[in-house]
């Protein structure tokens, strides 16, 4: 099939077990059949778009949010009708966000219809006390188990998502975290600041935790290729990579966040007029937005230092210059031979303002 363009893909699962301590965009509990009615309306939604796209070369399709706590066969399904509607490329990264106490026989063989190649389990912690104070629905041997179970079926692509600043964290209790980490042998880490809804975080001290964190896994062998990313195996998290280089994404589902042919939007957040609604995708779009010529510049220029491609000092419009050279003045970005790139306050900084954004 000819193709005259590469893109990425997200599916938005925002169904919880329970609320959590600590900040998302948007989770809703539900019911088994009410989850059932998502899955089929997703279905609706990317059979309805599917035309739309049949030029377009998929390099990274993501499933965010809690898709491991839906029914199993039917996600499986779900990827395998992406496959048969959507072009994917070759090496196409199709990466699930797991939650550890959903991992077991039963949901890898429902999933593997679908030919997940990536798995982001989602830790938090390895310190039984910092979990009980996150308040998550699974413990330190639910962690353990679901590593065993994704080697078991032979998962060569898995990540761990860990956070720092949780309340009551140290520098020891993270240092044991991490070494805990490396013992169960991923191919990926990601380490993101604690949000919580309640409280304050400390962001000085979380930035002091993710350089602490770079001097220990560089020391281990680790490739530090993004603010918070580590690989070992050239296990780069395609998805959020290409998001930040290209910025465009179509997304499916509750809140989906899309930004393609100059535009971004969001999918509807109301359950019952998107399960109704998901035959026709103009239904669901709220507030699309132009994005200007600045602004795309503005993020793929972004997107370039964080993940340190060294773009060129000059030959931006007026508004993006004025902010490279606010950034220079507050030290997060420094200049060299006419490249740019972030220093080591800017990549806490820049690591920071990840986290609080809502789209993926």
């Amino acid at each position: 099939m000819k193709t005259n363009k590469t893109m990425i893909m997200a599916i938005n699962f925002p169904f919880c077990l329970q609320e959590e301590n600590h900040a998302h965009p948007f989770q809703i509990l539900g019911d088994s059949q009410i989850k059932m009615n998502y899955l089929e309306a997703l279905s609706r939604e990317l059979h309805s778009t599917a035309e739309d796209f049949q030029d377009v070369a998929f390099t990274a399709v993501k499933l965010t949010g809690y898709p491991t706590i839906m029914n199993a066969d039917k996600v499986g399904e779900l990827l395998h009708q992406i496959r048969q509607e959507y072009h994917l490329t070759e090496f196409c990264e199709v990466s699930i966000e797991t939650l550890p106490n959903t991992v077991c026989v039963p949901l890898l063989s429902g999933l593997s219809q679908g030919k997940p190649t990536r798995f982001q389990l989602q830790i938090h912690s390895l310190q039984p006390k910092e979990l009980l104070t996150l308040k998550v629905p699974y413990t330190l041997p639910d962690i353990q188990n679901s590593v065993l179970f994704l080697d078991k079926f032979r998962v060569n692509n898995v990540s761990l998502t860990l956070d720092l600043g949780i309340p009551g964290q140290t520098f020891v209790s993270l240092k044991r975290t991490l070494r805990s980490c490396l013992e169960l042998e991923p191919d990926h880490l990601m380490l993101r600041p604690y949000l919580s809804v309640q409280q304050q975080a400390d962001q000085k001290l979380q930035q002091r935790m993710l350089n602490s964190t770079d001097e220990y896994l560089k020391e281990q062998g680790w490739v530090n290729y993004a603010p918070g990313f580590y690989c070992k195996k050239e296990c780069h998290d395609q998805f959020l990579s290409q998001l930040w280089t290209q910025g465009e994404v179509v997304g499916f589902g509750l809140d989906a966040y899309s930004c393609f042919d100059g535009y971004q939007y969001r999918n509807t957040r109301d359950l019952a007029s998107y399960i109704s609604g998901a035959d026709d995708c103009q239904q669901l779009i709220e507030n699309p937005q132009a994005l200007s010529s600045e602004e795309k510049q503005l993020r793929q220029l972004r997107g370039q230092l964080l993940l340190d491609q060294q773009p060129a000092a000059e030959g931006y419009a007026e508004s993006v210059q004025k902010e490279i050279n606010s950034f220079i003045k507050q030290g997060y970005i420094e200049e060299l031979d006419g490249k740019l790139s972030l220093t080591k306050d800017g990549k806490g900084a820049f690591w920071i303002s990840l986290s609080h954004e809502a789209y993926y």
